[in-house]
C-alpha cells in the first residue's frame, strides 16, 4: 500500500512539473544548452538554508559559487556550490558550462506549492520524487536508503548523522500519550525520522511510559487517531504525532511546548532548536540511528544526453574532490561547523574517505 501510494506521488508531481521546465530560465540562458536544476533547503540547518547573512547582491567574486549567490548555505550548500565553480572552468575534455545554465529551487517553496495544489493529498510529498521534473541535483541532507537508490543516481556518502532527540529543559516524561493541545511526537513529514527513526527510539528503550500507545500508532500509519481520539493532540484532531511541513516550523512548536519530544537528525534539530530564542532543551544520550547523507539525481541518458553529461561531469569533480586528503568534505565543515569538534563517529568516517589530512 505504501509502495503504492508513493507511486502515485511520483506520478502527481512529475504530471506538475512538465509545465514548470520553463519557469525559472535565468537571463540570458541559451536555449540550446541544457539547465542544470539544482534543489535546495531554506531550511534544514546547518545542511542547508536560507542564510540572513547573505549580502544582497553576492556574487561569485566574493569566493561564493552560483548556489551562494542566490543566498543559500550550509554544509551540502557548500560541497555542491564548490563542485559547480570547478565545472565553470571549461576544460578541453569537458562538455562546456557556463552560469547561465545554473537554476537554483528552493525545495520548500516546491513541496508548499505541490501541497496547495493538491490540498486532500493523503500522502506526505516525497522532495526527491522532483528529481527528473523540477529538479536535476538535490543537494540537502538526503539519506541514503535501499530504495532511493534503486531510483536514482547517488554520489558516495557525504556525512553521517544520526536520528535523535530532543526535550525542554526540566521537562517531566508524561506518563498519559495522550495529552490536550500537545503532541507526544514531533517531526518534518516524509522524513527518516517518520519512517524508522521513531521505532528505533522506541525499541532502544526510550518513552517507557508511552511505548505501547506509540507502538500501536506507527502500526496505524503514523497517524496515531485511533490511540488518541479527540479532543487529544495538537490540533485537538486526537493525533499522537505532529508531521510539520519543515524544521522551523516543529521547533517553534517544541519550544513553545505543544510538541514533547522533537525527532530528527540531531545537528538539524539542535540547530533549529537553539535558533528559536529563550528555548532551553537537552537531547538524548545518544543518537539512535546511522544514516549516510549524499547528494542524489536523476539521469535520463536515452531522452537528455545533453543535460546527462552535465550530471556526469558534477559526479566525477565531486569524487576527485573529495578523495583526496585536501578534501572537499574538511573545507566544508569548517565553513559550517567552524572549529566544533567531529565526534568520533563522524572523525572516523572523514578517514574513511580522504584518509589522513
Amino acid at each position: 500500500m505504501r509502495r503504492m501510494i508513493a507511486l502515485i506521488c511520483a506520478a502527481l508531481l512529475a504530471a506538475g512539473a512538465v509545465g514548470a521546465q520553463d519557469a525559472s530560465v535565468p537571463p540570458g540562458a541559451n536555449e540550446d544548452k541544457p539547465l542544470l536544476r539544482i534543489g535546495v533547503r531554506s531550511h534544514a540547518r546547518p545542511f542547508s538554508y536560507k542564510s540572513t547573512r547573505a549580502p544582497k547582491g553576492l556574487s561569485i567574486s566574493t569566493g561564493a559559487g552560483p548556489i551562494r549567490a542566490e543566498g543559500f548555505d550550509g554544509y551540502l550548500v557548500y560541497v555542491c556550490d564548490e563542485v559547480l565553480k570547478q565545472m565553470l572552468i571549461n576544460q578541453d575534455d569537458a562538455p562546456n558550462f557556463d552560469a547561465s545554465q545554473i537554476v537554483v529551487e528552493d525545495m520548500d517553496a516546491l513541496i508548499k506549492a505541490e501541497r496547495e495544489r493538491f490540498p486532500d493529498a493523503q500522502f506526505e510529498f516525497d522532495r526527491l520524487d522532483l528529481l527528473g521534473g523540477k529538479i536535476d541535483i538535490l543537494c540537502d541532507p538526503a539519506t541514503i536508503n535501499a530504495e532511493r537508490v534503486k531510483r536514482f543516481a547517488v554520489s558516495p556518502p557525504l556525512f553521517i548523522a544520526g536520528i535523535g532527540y530532543l526535550t525542554l529543559k526540566d521537562a517531566v516524561p508524561p506518563r498519559n500519550a495522550c495529552q490536550a493541545d500537545k503532541a507526544l511526537i514531533g517531526f518534518v513529514g516524509a522524513t527518516n525520522a517518520a519512517s524508522t527513526g521513531i521505532r528505533t527510539i522506541v525499541n532502544a528503550g526510550e518513552w517507557r511510559n508511552t511505548k505501547d500507545k506509540v507502538t500501536a500508532a506507527l502500526r496505524d500509519s503514523g497517524a496515531g487517531v485511533s490511540v488518541c481520539p479527540p479532543p487529544y493532540g495538537i490540533n485537538g484532531d486526537g493525533g499522537l504525532f505532529y508531521a510539520g511541513p519543515n524544521h522551523s516550523d516543529v521547533a517553534r512548536r517544541f519550544c513553545s511546548g505543544e510538541v514533547t519530544y522533537y525527532v530528527g537528525d540531531l545537528e538539524i534539530i539542535t540547530e533549529h532548536a537553539r535558533a528559536v530564542p529563550g528555548c532551553e532543551f537537552t537531547s538524548g544520550a545518544k543518537s539512535f540511528t546511522t544514516d549516510r547523507y549524499a547528494i542524489f539525481a536523476k539521469i535520463d541518458y536515452r531522452n537528455d544526453e545533453a543535460k546527462a553529461q552535465l550530471i556526469s561531469r558534477f559526479y566525477e569533480v565531486l569524487s576527485r574532490e573529495i578523495a583526496t586528503s585536501a578534501s572537499l568534505l574538511d573545507r566544508a565543515f569548517i565553513a559550517t561547523f567552524g572549529e566544533t569538534p567531529k565526534s568520533q563517529k563522524l572523525d572516523l568516517f572523514f578517514w574513511a574517505m580522504r584518509g589522513v589530512p
